[in-house]
């Protein structure tokens, strides 16, 4: 199963990743606001690499489509097992990457907050840029490794720190407006905050325009007691990449649009159908049914027909 991140930031159509250097006269440079370190690891099938780099995408995850995604910062990569890199970030995330998040839905944001994942690709084309597809890159250029355990977060601000410990396993270590590294925690589905000069692993694997399905190093993480701990198992729990676990999970999100949050779903998808928002673009709907879907979206937060995928009843 690919990572959320990556399928969210794939959603965002052909974005141009362009070098950075300077925004004023030529010849200025400017210091970065934080350098991320990093050691590749793995291997690219032999393959030899034209021009790799190593970039830096924002994603936000409470719109219905994904969008919008951008790609900012890149550096030259060596590419080889074991090779070292820096990162230079020379700027937050633009406003619009910044995410506004209503976990107990009052309408208003308990948190707001942008994400940023690391990659590795060609720039087989030479343009200075990766142009990014709803499926992967854009050809010619190519996509050969990612970081799954790290990414950089940026919480502009907190509106309920209550809030905080839904993503966060150390909340009191975020500090808003800054950019903080965050490692994940596959066992407990946590952000952990670590310091920047962590080593972030970029992970690589045989180039192409996508993430193949098996270069997640972290899918065969083993937690302790989950198997064996009574009620954690089931079709998803046996094997999360399973014909059977894509089934019960589609099955359980429908059971959740139609019974948890029936009324919600009828409200959102009439907004819609009215406002001719079906086959456009996420502005129609952010324009006209921002609030229906917003509505269904915490409700869904609530709804836990998913958990019986990974219990005996499922």
């Amino acid at each position: 199963m690919k990572s959320m991140a990556w399928r969210t930031i794939l959603a965002g159509g052909a974005l141009a990743l362009a070098a950075c250097g300077s925004d004023g006269a030529a010849g200025e440079e400017r210091a970065p606001v934080v350098e991320v370190q990093g050691v590749v690891r793995g291997s690219t099938g032999g393959t030899a690499l034209t021009r790799p780099s190593v970039g830096l995408v924002w994603a936000r995850f409470d719109t219905v489509t994904g969008d919008p995604v951008l790609a900012t910062d890149m550096a030259p990569l060596a590419g080889g097992d074991g090779s070292s890199f820096t990162l230079p970030v020379f700027a937050p995330p633009a406003a619009d990457m910044v995410g506004a998040y209503d976990f107990d839905g009052d309408g208003s944001a308990d948190l707001r907050i942008a994400f940023g994942s690391i990659f590795a690709f060609e720039d087989v084309d030479g343009d200075g840029a990766v142009a990014l597809t709803e499926t992967g890159l854009a050809a010619p250029d190519r996509i050969f490794g990612f970081s799954w355990e790290n990414a950089l977060v940026y919480v502009e601000s907190i509106g309920n720190p209550d809030y905080l410990g839904t993503l966060f396993a150390n909340p009191e270590d975020v500090v808003p407006g800054q950019l903080q590294l965050v490692h994940w925690r596959p066992c407990d589905f946590g952000l952990e905050i670590v310091p920047m000069s962590t080593s972030v692993v970029l992970w690589t694997f045989t180039p192409g325009v996508d993430v193949p399905e098996d270069a997640e190093p972290i899918a065969d993480v083993e937690c302790p007691g989950w198997p064996e701990e009574p009620g954690t198992g089931g079709v998803c729990g046996a094997d999360p990449r399973s014909t059977a676990c894509e089934v019960c999970l589609s099955d359980s999100f429908e059971a959740c649009q139609t019974d948890t949050c029936g009324s919600e779903s009828a409200a959102a998808l009439a907004c819609i159908d009215q406002n001719g928002c079906i086959d456009d673009t996420d502005a129609c709907i952010r324009t006209n049914c921002e609030d229906e879907v917003d509505a269904l979206t915490a409700c869904l937060g609530t709804c836990t027909q998913w958990e019986t995928c990974y219990t005996d009843a499922g």
